[in-house]
């Protein structure tokens, strides 16, 4: 597994091999986590499926399972090579543990094809999209939402899909701060994810939420336009802020008390492909709670699911058409001493070697202010720059 880890690539790490696993499909999981962490006290890598929602509220996942994704998966790594600045740090379970020679098995054993095209598919049509939008707007106007993230998937079959290949490309043209590159439990996961869901440092527990999409421009003149007309749209405005509200909700659950903050609000910040509104929402973490505590109150992220959160998540499960597994989950790791950090799982291709299928998610928040068009737009737009890298 690769992991990119904050503003920029300096911060990464690579996890090798597997000592030990867990997995599992149903209820407890966090707990089974947490005994199964304080056994090890090691590093430990893996995800955390949306459908773990199920686990934490009464809520179900009944749509079509286009991959098979466990609810949970993690590993702790042969090796762990953590990479701060210009310093590469090494671990190993075996002090005689030579890493080149692992690196070349992987090398030597994942044979890719040659070629790397594939063609994508939606799971559903834009009329059938749009006609969402409108019910969704419908429960909106009758009060039980006031924002929810709507998603739609493509789907292809990946025999000729490099994966490889496939993550250098995607590194190269989007970029995102939080990208990671894994294999876990028979798929593979290309994420060049923008987003962290999560992460923890000492006591300080930060969130760091997406509402606010704008595509850049070549040319540097209508870039800067087009990044303040996100930054005055009162639309992408009122859908970040209410996100935050929520998150600071989440927040407050295992916080000390008064210490939950807006440590920034509505920043954009631009990436290669397209300009983002973010703002970060910390607290410091109560002390009598332990990490799954985290996990449990803030999962899944608001930025993917709506406000309030819990009917939100039902009526997305009324409306898309496919079971989300690991998208707009978490993807991510803990340390030896128990601080954590987590992605979320958007802008991420997901290649299972078991039924040969690919599957590419996306989605937006929809509000009252929210044009249907406008909205599929948009979802084309995240989805260009993945699915571009299998045309011709």
């Amino acid at each position: 597994m690769w992991l990119d880890s904050g503003e920029s690539s300096s911060k990464t790490v690579l996890a090798l091999g597997k000592h030990k696993e867990i997995k599992a499909r149903g209820n407890e999981d966090l707990k089974l986590l947490q005994a199964w962490l304080n056994e090890h006290k090691d590093w430990a890598f893996g995800v955390f499926s949306y459908d773990l929602k199920n686990q934490l509220e009464e809520l179900s996942s009944d749509n079509p399972s286009i991959i098979d994704f466990p609810d949970m998966y993690f590993f702790v790594p042969e090796v762990l090579l953590e990479k701060d600045g210009n310093t590469w740090n090494i671990y190993a379970q075996d002090s005689k543990f030579q890493v080149e020679s692992l690196v070349s098995k992987i090398s030597n054993t994942k044979r890719m094809p040659a070629s790397n095209q594939a063609e994508f598919e939606a799971l559903e049509s834009k009329e059938e999209y749009l006609n969402s939008i409108s019910k969704i707007k419908d429960h909106i106007q009758l009060g039980d939402v006031y924002e929810l993230n709507y998603c739609q998937a493509y789907s292809a079959n990946s025999e000729s899909i490099n994966v490889f290949e496939s993550f250098d490309l995607l590194r190269e043209n989007i970029a995102g701060p939080f990208s990671s590159f894994a294999f876990l439990d028979g798929v593979y996961v290309l994420s060049s994810s923008p987003e962290r869901f999560l992460k923890k440092d000492a006591d300080r527990v930060f969130s760091e939420p997406i509402k606010g999409t704008i595509a850049r421009s070549p040319d540097l003149k209508v870039d800067e336009q087009l990044k303040a007309q996100l930054e005055s749209s009162l639309k992408d405005r009122s859908e970040n802020v209410m996100i935050v509200d929520l998150v600071r909700n989440d927040l407050s659950h295992i916080a000390q008390k008064a210490t939950v903050e807006v440590e920034e609000l509505c920043k954009v910040y631009s990436f290669p492909k397209v300009h983002q509104m973010i703002s970060r929402v910390a607290c410091k973490m109560n002390p009598e709670l332990d990490l799954m505590d985290a996990i449990r109150y803030c999962f899944p992220m608001g930025s993917m699911t709506g406000a309030p959160k819990i009917r939100a998540m039902e009526i997305i499960e009324e409306r898309e058409s496919f079971k989300r597994g690991w998208f707009s989950g978490s993807l991510g790791y803990f340390r030896p001493e128990g601080d954590f950090d987590f992605n979320v799982l958007i802008r991420t291709l997901f290649v299972d070697t078991k039924t040969k299928t690919a599957l590419l998610p996306v989605g937006g928040a929809i509000t009252i202010l929210s044009d249907s068009e406008s909205e599929y737009e948009e979802t084309l737009l995240k989805s260009k720059g993945i699915r571009s890298l299998f045309e011709d």
